[in-house]
């Protein structure tokens, strides 16, 4: 199954990351620009939905103190959409950012001693922040999610207990309307990572500024051999809602199986029936030029009457049988 989002009004941008489409709002206007994109592609072999994600390969920078890169993505005010929350002169003061995430440091020898990296997502009002590093101690390089609402000399941190594991996927939640914040992770099959966080924030929203999204990558120590790639990073289905979900909204999200409040999916096929009229066609149907977008829906559509309450869509020649709709 797949998040349905093309129907719900509440979502303000969507980026797929698919192939050809990275930095495209699928839904909308709020298209990103990149900074070092020879750096970014798409990745048809590590992906979540759809058939890629993007992937963030940091290279090595050698200076004989170590090596860093930050690759990022900007989405300025004046280019964002009129309901992107936290923009300025508006009262969009509620969100969810919804996304898919993995990473990987390469622990080859001739690394340096440590290696720090980090996804973030930069906004008016806060700053959501993935971040691990390899020392001693933390070998693997799990990773700490956690989110600051406010700016410099004002702001409230708050921290999700749960470590994120190099190598594997997570889906990350979050959302906030005045007041209120939580922070979701869930795994690669959709169940929950420990326990939500949730609580209150103490500052009031920010407007006015861009969003930004960022991968950032260090190297701590002196040892450097001849490696290409350092550390990778991928994102998949990044989401803006213009609302703070429901946390079933939230589970639904990780599973692929969200679709909006009032949605009505089209008729299940029941059995198709080529050039050929099923059993209780009604010949009186007056057929109808279908409606649904091109390339979506059947050509033409007629709904029958009496006890078999049926309707049957016309495909080319193909005459398709369907529940009724009730």
């Amino acid at each position: 199954m797949a998040n349905v989002f093309d129907q719900d009004d509440d979502v303000v941008a969507l980026w797929r990351k698919e192939t050809g489409a990275l930095w495209t709002d699928s839904i909308g206007t709020n298209t990103l620009t990149p900074t070092y994109d020879q750096f970014m592609s798409a990745d048809a072999v590590q992906f979540k939905e759809g058939a890629a994600s993007i992937k963030y390969a940091v290279p090595k920078f050698s200076d004989g103190l170590g090596g860093y890169s930050t690759l990022w993505e900007d989405l300025d005010d004046g280019d964002q959409s009129a309901d992107m929350p936290f923009k300025l002169a508006t009262v969009n003061n509620e969100v969810t950012l919804s996304f898919w995430y993995r990473n990987e440091i390469f622990n080859n020898p001739g690394l340096p001693d440590e290696w720090y990296t980090e996804w973030s997502i930069d906004c008016p009002f806060f700053t959501l922040s993935i971040a691990g590093q390899v020392e001693t101690g933390n070998a693997d390089g799990d990773a700490t999610l956690s989110v600051v609402f406010g700016v410099f000399g004002n702001n409230e941190t708050k921290t999700h207990a749960s470590l994120l594991e190099n190598e594997k996927w997570y889906h990350i939640t979050l959302t906030y309307e005045p007041t209120s914040y939580r922070i979701s992770i869930q795994d690669a099959a959709g169940a929950t990572v420990g326990v939500d966080k949730t609580g209150s924030v103490g500052i009031d929203p920010i407007y006015g500024g861009g969003w930004s999204f960022e991968y950032y990558s260090d190297g701590l120590g002196s040892v450097w051999e001849d490696h290409d790639i350092y550390s990778e990073c991928n994102i998949d289905e990044l989401v803006i809602f213009g609302r703070a979900l429901a946390e079933e909204e939230i589970q639904q999200l990780g599973t692929g199986t969200y679709t909006p409040p009032g949605y009505v999916p089209p008729p299940e096929a029941l059995a198709v029936f080529p050039s050929v009229r099923p059993a209780g066609y009604n010949p009186d149907l007056s057929w109808q030029p279908n409606d649904d977008p091109p390339g979506w829906g059947p050509d033409y559509v007629a709904t029958g009457g009496g006890r078999w309450n049926q309707q049957l869509v016309c495909v080319g020649m193909d005459l398709i049988y369907y529940e009724a709709l009730t």
